[in-house]
Formats: C-alpha cells, sequence, structure tokens
C-alpha cells in the first residue's frame, strides 16, 4: 500500500471529517451503553476497520451525524464528509471508493438516500465576487492600493501579485520566499522589464509515479509602461528596496511594515502572518468601500470574464483539474448578450477587443489584457 499526500488546505478538510466522525462514534458509543436505546456501539478505529466495518459505520455516520445545535447537515456537506473519509484512507495507503466500488453499495445507497431526503436543506456556496476594472479604479483613487506608506506598498503588492500570478491563498503568500530562494525573478525579454514567478513546488504535484511529470508553472508579468506606478515589476522593486538588507533571518517575501519607519527601511525582519495575508483583498475593499463578498479569490475570476481559454487559465493559476471552473462568473455584459441573442438582436458588443492577448516564449506564459474602453 502507498500512502497519499495532499495539500495543507485538503489535509485540514480531511482532519475535520475525522475529528467530526471520532466525536460521533465517541456519543454514540455511549448512548450504546443504555440497554433502552437500542444501538450497538462502534469499538473498532477507523484506520482499522474492516470493509464489513466501514460500510456499516459510515453508513450509520451519514444517517446519524448533527450539528452542534442539532440541526442536520445539508446534503453537499454530507458528500465532502464521505469525500474526506475516502481521503484519509488514501493517507492510510488504502485505495478504497466509498461511492464507485460495489464494496461499499450500503455506503453509496446510504449517502444517496440522504441526500435525496434532504434535498430541500440547501445551503449556496459562497463564492467571491471578481473586483471589476471600475472597482479596481476605486481601489487606486483611493489610495487603498498605492506606494505612499508600508501598508498600502504591502498590500498592493500581494494585490497585483495575486492578479499577475493566481496567487489566492494566505498561506500560498506566506510561502513565497525572499532574496537567494526567492520564487521571483527580475529579467528582461524582447526589450521589456519583466517579473517571473516560478512556484517552488506545483500544488498539483502530489508526488509519485502518477506527478512524476508535473510541472512547476513559470509565469511573466510584464513592465506596465503606459502606468509605471501601477506596475507589478517597478512595486516589487520598490518594495524589495525599503526591506532590511540581507542577510536577514525571515526568509519570507512579506514583512511586517514597521509602526515608524526606519529610514529608508519600513519592514521589520519578521514575517507577517497567513491570516493578514489572506484578508487583504477584503480589507482594501472594505477600505475603499465597495461591498459585496470579496477575497483573494476574487483576483482570479477576471481571466475567465476576459474570455481567455480555460487551458491557459489553467497554465497560470496550476490547476490539472475542473476545478479552475470555479471562477468562472457570468457579468453583466455576459448576460446583455444572451439576451440579446434569445431576442434576435444584434450585438455590437460581440468583439474579442477586451481579451486576453496570450504568448508563450522560453516555456514561460505571459498574458497581457487589452481593454477597449468606449
Amino acid at each position: 500500500m502507498q500512502s497519499k499526500k495532499f495539500a495543507d488546505s485538503t489535509m485540514s478538510k480531511i482532519k475535520w471529517a475525522t475529528t467530526l466522525f471520532k466525536q460521533w462514534k465517541s456519543t454514540r458509543n455511549i448512548r450504546a451503553n443504555d440497554p433502552n436505546v437500542g444501538l450497538s456501539p462502534i469499538r473498532v478505529d477507523l484506520a482499522e476497520m474492516s470493509l464489513d466495518e466501514l460500510n456499516y459505520s459510515i453508513s450509520r455516520f451519514i444517517c446519524e451525524v448533527r450539528k452542534t445545535d442539532g440541526t442536520e447537515y445539508p446534503p453537499d456537506t454530507l458528500y465532502s464528509l464521505v469525500i474526506c473519509l475516502q481521503l484519509y484512507m488514501d493517507t492510510l495507503g488504502y485505495n478504497h471508493k466509498f461511492l464507485s466500488d460495489s464494496s461499499f453499495i450500503q455506503i453509496k445507497n446510504s449517502l444517496d438516500n440522504v441526500m435525496k431526503l434532504r434535498a430541500d436543506v440547501h445551503v449556496p456556496k459562497k463564492q467571491a465576487e471578481e473586483i471589476s476594472l471600475e472597482e479596481e479604479e476605486k481601489l487606486w483613487a483611493s489610495d487603498s492600493l498605492g506606494s505612499g506608506n508600508a501598508r498600502h506598498l504591502l498590500n498592493t503588492l500581494v494585490y497585483l501579485i495575486g492578479i499577475n500570478f493566481a496567487l489566492r491563498g494566505g498561506q500560498e503568500h506566506r510561502d513565497l520566499k525572499g532574496g537567494n530562494s526567492s520564487q521571483f525573478q527580475i529579467n528582461e525579454k524582447n526589450g521589456l522589464k519583466c517579473l517571473i514567478y516560478t512556484e517552488a513546488k506545483s500544488k498539483a504535484d502530489q508526488g509519485g509515479i502518477k506527478h512524476k511529470n508535473v510541472k512547476r508553472k513559470s509565469v511573466v508579468a510584464y513592465q506596465n509602461t503606459e502606468n509605471q506606478a501601477r506596475c507589478v515589476v517597478n512595486l516589487f522593486e520598490l518594495y524589495a528596496s525599503h526591506c532590511p538588507p540581507f542577510p536577514r533571518k525571515a526568509d519570507a517575501l512579506y514583512l511586517r511594515p514597521l509602526k515608524i519607519p526606519n529610514g529608508n527601511i519600513w519592514y521589520a525582519d519578521q514575517p507577517i502572518g497567513r491570516h493578514s495575508l489572506a484578508n487583504v483583498v477584503a480589507s482594501i475593499c472594505q477600505e475603499a468601500g465597495i461591498g459585496g463578498y470579496r477575497t483573494n479569490h476574487s483576483l482570479r475570476a477576471r481571466m475567465y470574464d476576459a474570455g481567455v481559454d480555460e487551458q491557459l487559465i489553467c497554465k497560470v493559476t496550476g490547476h490539472r483539474s475542473n476545478a479552475v471552473r470555479n471562477y468562472k462568473r457570468t457579468n453583466e455584459k455576459q448576460k446583455r448578450k444572451i439576451n440579446s441573442v434569445i431576442q434576435g438582436q444584434t450585438d455590437s458588443e460581440n468583439d474579442d477587443s477586451g481579451k486576453f492577448k496570450i504568448s508563450k516564449s522560453d516555456g514561460n506564459l505571459s498574458f497581457t489584457l487589452n481593454i477597449s474602453m468606449t
């Protein structure tokens, strides 16, 4: 048996599911001690269960598990719990398929029946809203984005790196390095200065034979010659010039802003936490008076909105599955286009002037968004 490794975010979900299972089993066994209840105790640990024991215990778990307030979990959550328990078994070296293997038909049927019974209990998935170009302009105009002080420069760099290199999670930003071990490199291509990002390890690479050919993504962002004050290349260099010199204790890219700058040094030799990095987009949007549900994930939806091919988006985001489609949004222009088609009207906005220009050279992917403002 070969155990599998998963990303930190997946491991957190697995831990949540196994903890919930253990809590449910403990509560059930306490109730089973009462002969009047008529429950059979479950004594074996999940990791040591036979196929029959897995079938029975997980089926009962699906039917009986409740939230701490006693209410039922919605269908999508139950489905996620079962998948996470399956992934947990994968980490132990098993290759169980709870919903497709005939050996686990009891689990599949139990989940199917409970999901049907609770079809009315639907909690819509909360998706981060895209930040439009108009809203981004508001962020710059309100100085929520900018380089006037340490906090604004740091937030702006997080924002622009998120936009240009499709990095969004707090931990993903926290893992970025500075100095000699940095994933970023200033270079020149086609006569333009550029910032090249090469990931340290692909998030799609879990090791083993299956992933031996997974390549690390490498993305190029070219200098914005039309508006250098908003250029990720220039701002990256400016940020680096305000960081303490090497050698330093912290190897992280993002450092904590000093309350009072020390001359040209704006940042302490101390990394900023992942939770602070994860909240950057929400924080700057709130500061600028932009409502709605905005997170670092809001930065990825723009590529879909501009009509970039899904395969090319995957090159930038590093996705190897159709999970990238979670970033699809239907904007107002698309809704109007659909309505025009239905009504048999011509659509003068049907052109490619606002789409991404994609190019690839030296194994690196670069892209430019051309917007025609009328």
